[in-house]
């Protein structure tokens, strides 16, 4: 009978190879993990954004008068330093604060762990909308804003009251504003 003669397991330089190349993948994994993590919340907080947009003009419509959107501190009055409470009320009135008759019909709390939101409603720290659904001269803009530029969106009211949303139109992972250029926060 004859043995043979071979070898069972790995060498230690074998299995430092394997465990070179696994650590090597995952990290590679990890990052881009972490980047798919980073546009879903993005798009997450777009798709907030563009619901509660679609709401208040919604109510607008529905009720027959103006509503107010914007950030607020208190979820009384429209504060342009703002950013993650946003109110959406009945403002008969339109003095940008819930008073009188005024109704608070939604407060949504948006969490902005590792973003930053630019509100840009021409120069106002609010959005209208009037009874027929079209904005009351409070056209503007929302950058959601993040270190890494594959995370940005813009979300674009135009004056008759429509949502626009950013989009990647050339396939680099990086949505672009109207012009094609890349979005950017600074």
């Amino acid at each position: 009978m004859e043995q043979s003669v071979g070898q069972d397991g790995l060498s230690l330089i074998e299995l430092l190879i394997v465990l070179a190349t696994a650590a090597v993948l995952v990290s590679l994994g990890l990052s881009d993990w972490s980047q798919l993590i980073r546009t879903h919340k993005a798009d997450k907080l777009s798709i907030e954004l563009k619901e509660l947009f679609t709401f208040a003009r919604n109510q607008a419509v529905d009720q027959n008068t103006f509503f107010t959107l914007c950030p607020s501190f208190d979820g009384i009055q429209c504060d342009k330093g703002a950013t993650q409470k946003w109110i959406v009320f009945s403002d008969h009135n339109r003095n940008k604060s819930l008073d009188g008759n005024d109704i608070l019909v939604k407060a949504t709390q948006l969490d902005l762990s590792d973003f930053e939101l630019k509100v840009l409603p021409s120069n106002r720290g609010y959005f209208r909308y009037q009874a027929l659904g079209i904005t009351h001269g409070t056209p503007g803009s929302i950058i959601i804003c993040h270190d890494d530029e594959k995370s940005i969106r813009k979300l674009t009211l135009s004056m008759l009251g429509r949502l626009k949303e950013s989009r990647d139109t050339n396939g680099d992972g990086i949505h672009e504003n109207s012009s094609g250029q890349n979005l950017n926060c600074s």
